[in-house]
């Protein structure tokens, strides 16, 4: 198959028009030529003779007209009556006038030209420019039915030769779109048919290669997560067995006589058992949302979301006496995402705040629109973020003071950041310039409309 460049491709275009020009001139001309000798079409060449035999008849008049594609009306010289004729009715006063006063009569692109001798008058209708014989088109003269007809011709060449261009464009510009809409995905079918344009099939031979490498990686990423979470969950069952022998070995010794300090003791091992717990729960979550393919087409009413983000977190408040406000001014919003993601990303952001605020302090969760976003503000009145917590606060095992028993904010902020990117939004950490802290949670506004 010949294969050429796009600037040999539209210097091809150009000589098919320069080409479909040519003949359609050629075309014209051997229509002129066949209609001229069909006497479809009369020209006068000046050369026009006609034969005034002083013996001549009637009848000879009209046998030699009858070859010639010319109109014409023969007079009686001494009578001046119309013998004979083939004109049209409305232009008789012309030939009368040529006859009368015996020298050629000009009306528009036409001239009447009398032939005499001393018994009759042969007025001839001679067209100046090309025109049809037949009078039903003499409203158009043969030039610029000619015109007409070249311009009409050269119209339909240049679109038919634009049209297969863009077609042939079109065909790869969409090769293009189906390789790229297909990008990364396992099974992409192979091209049939290779392109004729050598930048077209050198971009689509590269999206192709590209697609193949796209997805190996996401294979290769999608095993290491399962990985991952196979780990994550081999590791949760593995500690599952031992950390319940320890609890339940806590609660029998609680059931025995302890003294002050022991009790202590027992009491911070639970809570640090509570604690390992927790941070091993948001593992579980954040190994499982690398890895499952979950449904962002739920239809989420907002309301419905604050209310049991709000039943969920109202015990925590309370012990913690936390003065907590919900300002819902984004309305009533119905949306499209993951409604289980958002409440669990939603809940770690405010228990992060509940568990980092000060007591009898206060939260507000904020929800507003910003830009294309649907924005969750979640602020308290407790210390603000430090710099490397505003810097690094949503990495994995980020913690506080970098020691083993540091403040721990990574996990659960990682997984709420992980839900804004899955809902195209972000999650942000702020110092608000009065005082306090605040996340910014955003997602993309997909809001239902009815």
């Amino acid at each position: 198959m010949t294969q050429y460049s796009i600037k040999q491709r539209v210097l091809r275009s150009v000589g098919e028009i320069a080409l479909g020009t040519i003949a359609l001139l050629f075309g014209i001309l051997a229509l002129s030529y066949l209609l001229i000798t069909t006497q479809q079409v009369a020209v006068t060449n000046g050369q026009l003779s006609v034969s005034i035999d002083e013996s001549a008849t009637v009848e000879d008049f009209t046998d030699q007209m009858n070859l010639l594609p010319y109109d014409y009306a023969l007079f009686d010289q001494s009578k001046g009556e119309l013998l004979v004729g083939r004109y049209q009715e409305m232009e008789r006063k012309h030939y009368q006038a040529a006859f009368e006063r015996q020298r050629e009569n000009v009306h528009g692109a036409t001239a009447y030209v009398p032939y005499s001798n001393h018994r009759f008058s042969l007025v001839v209708r001679q067209p100046l420019i090309p025109e049809f014989t037949n009078p039903a088109l003499r409203f158009i003269s043969w030039n610029l039915f000619s015109y007409i007809l070249f311009f009409v011709g050269a119209c339909l060449v240049i679109t038919w030769s634009i049209l297969r261009l863009v077609k042939e464009f079109a065909q790869n510009f969409q090769a293009v779109r189906s390789i790229s809409l297909s990008m990364g995905k396992p099974h992409v079918p192979k091209r049939l048919v290779p392109s004729r344009l050598l930048e077209f099939e050198e971009i689509l031979g590269t999206l192709e290669e590209k697609s193949q490498e796209l997805a190996q990686l996401l294979e290769a990423e999608r095993k290491e997560k399962k990985d991952l979470s196979f780990q994550v969950a081999a590791l949760s069952h593995d500690v599952k067995t031992p950390l319940t022998v320890l609890k339940g070995n806590l609660e029998l010794l609680g059931m025995t006589a302890l003294t002050n300090q022991q009790v202590s003791f027992v009491g911070s091992m639970e809570r640090s058992i509570a604690t390992f717990e927790t941070y091993f729960q948001s593992m579980l979550s954040y190994a499982r949302l690398l890895y499952e393919d979950n449904s962002y087409r739920e239809r989420i009413v907002l309301e419905e979301l604050l209310d049991d983000v709000w039943s969920e977190t109202k015990d925590m408040l309370d012990r913690k006496s936390i003065d907590f406000h919900l300002i819902n001014e984004a309305g009533s919003v119905v949306f499209w995402g993951n409604a289980l993601l958002l409440h669990r990303a939603l809940m770690n952001i405010l228990v992060n705040a509940i568990q980092y605020g000060r007591d009898g302090g206060r939260i507000d969760l904020t929800i507003c629109r910003y830009d294309s976003y649907l924005l969750f503000k979640t602020w308290n009145d407790g210390a603000p973020f430090s710099a490397d917590a505003l810097l690094q606060g949503t990495s994995l095992f980020f913690t506080e003071d970098g020691g083993r028993s540091g403040e721990h904010y990574g996990i659960g902020l990682t997984f709420a950041q992980g839900v804004a990117k899955l809902h195209q939004g972000y999650l942000q950490l702020h110092n608000p310039p009065t005082s306090g802290a605040e996340v910014l949670f955003a997602i993309e506004d997909k809001e239902i409309v009815n």
